[in-house]
């Protein structure tokens, strides 16, 4: 599974919905992503934020890490701390890149 998955259509249909504010929406989401991941990598139960980070992902069209924090609560869930621990290592350890993919990918959108 990478976290690098985007899907450029769901992310040009927010650009067209939110006009002019999507750079400030999409900053605003990549600074409440990694404050969420942060605070989740010290929580002892991250389904609610593996829930908000699933749905907030996809409407960003990041259908990656959409996937792995769908994991993460399903693993939360079935109250399985050892694969939940192995997915919230997987999006800490990839978040960064997938959210520079998607910066670059707005970046580039606006040009």
């Amino acid at each position: 599974m990478s976290l690098n998955d985007l899907d450029e259509d769901v992310l040009a249909q927010f650009t067209a919905d939110v006009g002019g504010a999507a750079d400030e929406l999409v900053r605003l989401f990549a600074d409440e992503t990694r404050q969420r991941i942060t605070r989740m990598m010290q929580a002892d139960d991250n389904t609610k934020d593996a829930h908000s980070l699933k749905s907030t992902a996809a409407t960003y069209g990041m259908s990656g890490l959409a996937r792995a924090a769908d994991a993460l609560e399903t693993a939360c869930t079935d109250g399985d701390d050892k694969r939940a621990s192995e997915h919230l290592i997987e999006i800490e350890t990839g978040v960064e890149e997938a959210l520079k993919g998607l910066l670059n990918t707005l970046a580039r959108s606006a040009n």
